[in-house]
């Protein structure tokens, strides 16, 4: 059985070449950008991957360290093309979890991978030239147009395919690939963009169309194109996305039949929600972790009403609410305990709304808290002040709890989304960090 190469290339050039030369040999399969190549790399478990260091939709360091991360892929050879082969260059892509780098740029670079992939898949014994005993281990080193990495630690995530049995770097076929929910919401992520991107487009012909009829169409596609995501998610199982859905497909149907009604704040949040979903995709494969969430809110307002009112609509988000009455309670709130949003009033008597979030953003546990003004003044000038003082979003009174759930969930996901793609960055410089021992 030939061996499986996983190539996750965009360059119609490159992907022609590698195939004409490696397909006699090795069964070659093709994922054009980092989100494919990702899903590619657990369903169809190839014995190496090569890969662009400049794939769109997830760098290839962001890639590999979510591979490596994974116990049945920690030695699975990642051969790394560069457009330009520098040694700085070479030396970040080993760290992030490459075992050697090749610059396009050189005319013989194919010459260079095809001894690298003979070398992989050589019997130990003789890649090491002796029998039984395990070859010295240089230092990472630069050699014509490959640079390799070797580096004997077990704990490394960087394991070196000299130093390791090609037994070990390839999984056994009976391994089960994945489960069912795993598998579809494989699908979900190859079509997720795509169908965003329909939903927006339908979105903005809405927006810009120029009679009644037109836009009325424009906005059943949208409505239809948020159900069918809707359905789907629920089908994946992915509850932190359908937490957002959900309210955007309600919202969306009381909208049909009234389609010129929407507000300009309507329509506003609408906007923000898909633009929201846009900018997720590169990171499709993180929405299982928003799964299971738990967040918690601090309301302020001053006025009981309109305080219920604002806390009823995040419940029914299912988000614990802390409401308070005053300026000063909300600063003694957020200096004892961390929320996960927090929404403002901004005329309050005392301190108001923009004075209590500048006060917030000063704490470290809340400098990157979301904060939502909600205000009965609709003016530019209140709207500007809330981005001066620190806030991220605003919405008009009276509140429509459909709308204040929208916008705070996107708030919500954005923001574990952010920390999760911090904690992935984070991890690559830890390990770009290690010294490796002479």
């Amino acid at each position: 059985m030939k061996k499986k190469i996983l190539l996750i290339d965009d360059d119609a050039a490159v992907i022609g070449a590698i195939k004409s030369r490696f397909g006699g040999d090795y069964d070659v399969e093709v994922a054009e950008d980092g989100q494919t190549g990702y899903y590619a790399i657990s369903e169809r478990k190839p014995a190496v991957v090569l890969i662009d260091a400049t794939i769109p939709q997830m760098k290839a360091s962001a890639l590999m360290g979510k591979i490596r991360a994974q116990k049945r892929f920690e030695t699975l050879p990642f051969i790394v093309l560069l457009e330009s082969f520098t040694s700085e260059g070479a030396e970040d892509i080993l760290n992030s979890g490459g075992v050697s780098v090749f610059a396009k740029s050189e005319p013989n670079y194919l010459d260079d991978v095809t001894r690298e992939l003979g070398d992989l898949f050589k019997p130990f014994a003789a890649r090491n030239g002796r029998s039984g005993m395990v070859a010295p281990r240089p230092e990472t080193k630069v050699i014509s147009n490959v640079a390799r990495k070797f580096d004997a630690s077990p704990s490394t995530r960087n394991v070196p395919v000299d130093l390791a049995p090609v037994s070990s770097l390839v999984a056994p076929e009976s391994e089960p690939v994945t489960d069912d929910s795993d598998q579809l919401r494989q699908l979900f992520a190859v079509s997720f963009s795509t169908r965003v991107h329909a939903a927006r487009q339908a979105f903005v012909v809405y927006m810009t169309a120029k009679d009644a009829a037109s836009r009325a169409s424009a906005f059943e596609k949208f409505y239809k194109s948020i159900v069918s995501l809707r359905a789907e998610a629920a089908q994946c199982e992915l509850g932190g996305l359908i937490r957002l859905l959900d309210p955007m497909e309600r919202r969306s149907r009381e909208l049909r039949d009234n389609v010129e009604g929407a507000s300009a704040a309507t329509r506003q949040v609408l906007a923000n929600a898909i633009d929201f979903m846009a900018a997720m995709n590169h990171q499709v494969s993180d929405l299982p972790e928003l799964n299971g969430l738990s967040p918690s809110a601090l309301v302020m307002d001053d006025e009981a009403v309109s305080r219920r009112a604002i806390s009823l609509g995040l419940e029914k988000a299912q988000i614990r609410v802390t409401a308070v009455d005053s300026g000063e309670a909300a600063i003694r709130e957020c200096e004892s305990s961390r929320f996960d949003v927090v929404l403002l009033d901004v005329e309050m008597p005392g301190l108001n709304g923009f004075a209590v979030c500048a006060r917030i953003r000063t704490m470290p546990q809340h400098r990157e808290t979301p904060i939502l003004f909600i205000s009965a003044l609709d003016d530019l000038r209140s709207r500007a002040s809330s981005k001066i003082s620190g806030g991220n979003q605003f919405i008009s009174k009276p509140v429509n709890f459909l709308e204040l759930s929208i916008t705070t969930t996107a708030l919500l996901l954005k923001q574990r989304l952010k920390e999760i793609d911090r904690a992935v960055f984070s991890s690559e410089e830890k390990r770009k960090s290690v010294v490796l021992p002479e």
